[in-house]
């Protein structure tokens, strides 16, 4: 098996650990801080021993800062990601130029710097529309509209996820609905909160 399938393997450990945590807008979060732990050693493990091209580095680097984003250790994801946009931007691919583009927002929204974080969405954004890039437009609007959500710009993030649920809808994928018509759901809760009138009862 090569090194690309054995971490693309544990990675699919991941899934099963991960869930949305709807009292922190929906980021992903694990229970089992140790089996992460575990799948971060092996993927650690397997990038040691794997070739140093650059589909398998990119795959690597790319999954370590996954890996220590959702273990909140943002820092350490960013380190990673950088490398892996290098990468995306040497060899010119805008599919994993994209990609990294949207994990990188992601791991800078858990370092709280949720305006930078931004940018990375929209420029994802800029780049699927100008490349036609169908398979992941609708990722970008996704991101876009969780970190409006957090930046407390609700009626842009609404806007976002909607275009995110559209392009969803179309793909027919169940748990990219359901992923988006949550945080939509989540979005129209808070501008309920904020526009209800205050009452000292």
């Amino acid at each position: 098996m090569d090194s690309i399938q054995r971490i693309r393997n544990e990675m699919e450990k991941l899934q099963e650990l991960v869930y949305f945590d709807e009292n922190h807008f929906l980021r992903e979060k694990v229970e089992n801080l140790s089996k992460l732990e575990t799948i971060i050693q092996n993927v650690e493990e397997i990038g040691k021993v794997a070739s140093k091209n650059d589909d398998v580095q990119f795959i690597y680097f790319g999954s370590l800062g996954n890996l220590y984003r959702i273990k909140e250790e943002p820092e350490k994801a960013i380190f990673y990601l950088e490398q892996a946009i290098d990468i995306a931007l040497r060899v010119s691919d805008n599919n994993k130029y994209v990609t990294t583009l949207i994990r990188l927002g992601e791991a800078k929204k858990y370092n709280n710097e949720l305006e930078e974080a931004l940018t990375y969405f929209e420029k994802a954004l800029t780049v699927c529309n100008e490349e036609n890039l169908i398979s992941l437009i609708d990722f970008a609007y996704q991101h876009k509209g969780k970190c409006l959500l957090e930046l407390d710009r609700l009626e842009e993030s609404i806007i976002s996820l909607t275009e995110a649920l559209k392009i969803r809808v179309k793909k027919g994928d169940k748990a990219l609905i359901k992923s988006t018509k949550d945080a939509i759901q989540l979005g129209y809760k808070m501008l309920k909160e904020k526009t209800l009138p205050y009452s000292s009862i």
